[in-house]
């Protein structure tokens, strides 16, 4: 029971130190979140136990997308053939919601910046719920991160694979957390990178570093068409899988 309570408490702790929010706020602000960490936790009767235990705690607040995740994390364990039995009309009445009810559920959830916590190449302010419509690939980089300069060419080869049609309902958005423009913007011709460019000056003390609990780059995050963080720690784009998992955004209402 100790060990238990220690696993859950991990969770909270890791789940909020990097989304820089607080647990007291609403769960589907959160809840998103927590797969990637739970991932990351433990063994494999750790990470069952914790998913059937955000199942069964908040399973009825998770709006389909987020129950889904959780839902095929614990299909791919060993064991909780009993957790998942029991979860299973839960499981079907969320997925049974129509968009328009799913929607309203989300609105509480979205994250959104009143202030502008970067700009683009003209100064002007960019904000991640300008981009709200689209699915967005967020990569937080610097000109003087080796690996982040490794990824580039996967990160062009990845946005080659997606169709027009695709592409006109996502964004590739290119964070820097540069100091210096010039360095950022000789960066960004260097490489010839294709998508939206911003900028949030001032290495680790950046705003948007500390908005979103960034403390090693790359860093990469997904967002949904509603705005919401669906990943904030994302696949690479030298991962093949992360072109699925934009694929299966794309097709999301």
């Amino acid at each position: 029971p100790a060990y238990r309570k220690f696993l859950v408490n991990y969770v909270w702790y890791q789940t909020a130190s990097e989304g820089l929010f607080k647990l007291s706020g609403p769960p589907q602000v959160w809840l998103p979140m927590v797969p990637s960490v739970i991932q990351r936790t433990g063994g494999a009767a750790a990470r069952e136990f914790l998913l059937c235990y955000f199942l069964e705690k908040h399973g009825k607040v998770m709006d389909p997308i987020t129950l889904r995740k959780f839902w095929d994390l614990l299909a791919k364990q060993n064991n909780g053939a009993a957790c998942r039995k029991s979860l299973e009309p839960l499981l079907k009445e969320a997925l049974s919601k129509k968009p328009e009810t799913v929607q309203k559920e989300r609105s509480s959830a979205r994250t959104e910046d009143s202030e502008a916590l970067m700009f683009d190449m003209n100064g002007d302010p960019v904000r991640l719920e300008d981009f709200r419509g689209k699915v967005v690939y967020v990569d937080f980089w610097a000109s003087w991160c080796g690996p982040c300069k490794q990824q580039f060419p996967f990160s062009k080869e990845l946005h080659s694979k997606f169709s027009t049609k695709q592409l006109k309902n996502m964004v590739f958005l290119y964070i820097s957390i540069d100091s210096k423009e010039d360095l950022w913007k000789a960066a960004i011709q260097q490489f010839g990178l294709e998508g939206k460019h911003a900028i949030s000056k001032g290495g680790w003390s950046a705003p948007i570093t500390r908005k979103y609990g960034i403390t090693s780059i790359p860093r990469y995050m997904i967002i949904g068409k509603d705005g919401r963080i669906i990943d904030n720690d994302a696949k690479r784009p030298s991962d093949p899988a992360v072109f699925d998992d934009l694929t299966k955004m794309l097709e999301m209402p």
